[in-house]
Formats: C-alpha cells, structure tokens, sequence
C-alpha cells in the first residue's frame, strides 16, 4: 500500500495465523519518520522502531525506543490500531474489504478492470485515509473516484483511490496491490535475545 505520506508491504500467512508488515511513515524530508518492521504470530505481536527526522531527538522517551532491538507488544494496549494490531479473526490486509463496502457505482472497463465512485469515509475506518481528510473532503467524500483490477482467478490485484484535494490536503492516490496469493510462508518469530518489552513510552507514541 503506498499514498498520503506512508507506504507499506507484507504478507500474510492465514494457517499458522502469522504475518509479517513493514511500514513506512513519511521520508528523509520529513520532520518526523517512523520505519516499522512488525511481525504478527497470533496472539503475539513485536515491532521494531526506527526513528528518523529532525524531530526524533524531542520525542519524549526517544532513547527508550530506537533500541534496534524488537518490542513485544501488549495485544490489550494496541486493539484497534491500524498501524501496530492485526486482526486475524478478519483478514484485511490494507483495509480493501472495508473500501469495497463504501462502493457507491462501478462499471466493468475491460477484462478484470473496473471504475467507479466509492464514499471515503470508509477509509478512515480500514486505515488508509486519516479522518481529518475526510473532514476536509466534506461532501466530495460521498463519492471519491476509484480503479480496481481482478487477477485471472477474480481476485483483488489492484485497487487505486482517488483522493481530491482539498483544504491544505493536496490529491493524492492510494494504491494497494496483491500478489503471490497461495505463496505466503510462515513469519519467523525474533529470537528471544532480540525482544524487549515496550516500554510505556512506545505506547504513548501511538495512541
């Protein structure tokens, strides 16, 4: 998935309940940047943190979280959170089942390609869109341009929103593809002298 400032890849291996993502949050120009390399082995979840940006110094408990080391999470402190939980009772990787409810009108434009209009407000809840661009899209957001591409099999391959501008919100596209369906293997959990607690100041961080 790439768009509104982050990027992030992984896959997920639905039969030993595992997954592996790394996200990324903002660039090299950035004042703040966050690189996440989470690994998900049901019901446990740790996450490695690397800070970057000019700002990263001033973050309150900085030296407690650029460890290069994994952080074991508190499954009970991260639920709902889009970036650092994973739901494997509801496999959405991406949030695109969530996108796809909001569909408003699509048309078929070739062979397993489709367009059509979806309400945005749906992407604040699959976790692709922050809330306060849907804010700012006001009605725009009812009914925000898409693409989608189905592989051979009829399975999701691309799926592209179209975000308008709006306020200080610049447009942007938010792509997420899918690839290797069948491939995935299982996430290989850190070894034990690789994992820390999270300390409560990694928690402040994200909620």
């Amino acid at each position: 998935m790439s768009g509104a400032g982050s990027s992030a890849e992984g896959q997920v291996h639905e039969p030993s309940q595992s997954a592996e993502m790394r996200v990324l949050i903002g660039d090299a120009s950035s004042d703040l940047s966050m690189k996440l390399d989470l690994i998900h082995a049901k019901p446990d979840s740790w996450v490695k943190l690397e800070l970057g940006g000019k700002s990263a110094s001033s973050i309150p408990g900085a030296q407690k979280l650029n460890l290069g080391k994994y952080q074991h999470l508190d499954q009970t402190r991260i639920k709902g959170n889009k970036a650092l939980g994973f739901d494997f009772d509801k496999i959405d990787p991406a949030g695109s089942e969530v996108l796809t409810q909001g569909i408003t009108e699509v048309r078929q434009t070739g062979e397993g390609t489709y367009a059509g209009t979806l309400d945005v407000s749906k992407a604040a809840e699959a976790g692709s869109v922050d809330q306060s661009v849907i804010t700012a899209l006001g009605p725009q957001a009812k009914s925000v341009p898409f693409t989608a591409k189905l592989d051979p099999q009829g399975r999701l391959s691309e799926m592209v929103v179209q975000i308008p501008a709006a306020g200080q919100n610049a447009a942007q596209d938010i792509k997420v593809t899918y690839s290797d369906y069948g491939n995935a293997a299982a996430a290989q959990k850190p070894p034990a002298d690789q994992v820390v607690e999270a300390p409560k100041e990694f928690y402040n961080l994200f909620n």
